[in-house]
């Protein structure tokens, strides 16, 4: 009975987790700096003792940690697109994440971004929304 909880649950969060991908997940700054923070702290740990990590560990670290960036600005243009009223503060990880996108990504992403700054007008602060726009240029 208890396995048949067990995948019963799992199957929910995996359910769940799924959608809030599907939707777009925007972190705000803070859940950024944290999540940023818990791959260097995973890295200076294995710089301090060697043999706590393997080199396919560390290998798995950094992709694990490029894919979290890389899919930052498309989560958020998600989120943005698909939220009815976004938390606008999160603008600012979207201009953020805009930066870290490989310079070849760059003008389709600004493309879609203006696109999506039209949306937003009447949901954001004219601010907030010129302030990505500086960020972008």
């Amino acid at each position: 009975m208890n396995k048949i909880s067990n995948i019963i649950i799992s199957l929910a969060i995996v359910s769940f987790g799924s959608i809030a991908l599907a939707a777009g997940y925007c972190p705000s700054n803070t859940e950024f700096h944290t999540k940023i923070q818990g791959y260097q702290l995973r890295a200076m740990a294995a710089v301090q003792n060697p043999s706590s990590m393997s080199l396919d560990d560390m290998d798995r670290l950094q992709n694990e940690q490029q894919t979290y960036l890389n899919s930052i600005f498309p989560n958020c243009l998600q989120y943005f697109r698909t939220t009815q009223n976004p938390d606008c503060s999160r603008l600012a990880m979207l201009s953020s994440s805009y930066l870290l996108l490989d310079k070849s990504k760059q003008p389709a992403a600004k493309t879609q971004t203006y696109s999506l700054l039209n949306s937003l007008y009447g949901k954001c602060q004219p601010y907030e929304l010129d302030t990505v726009k500086i960020m972008i240029k």
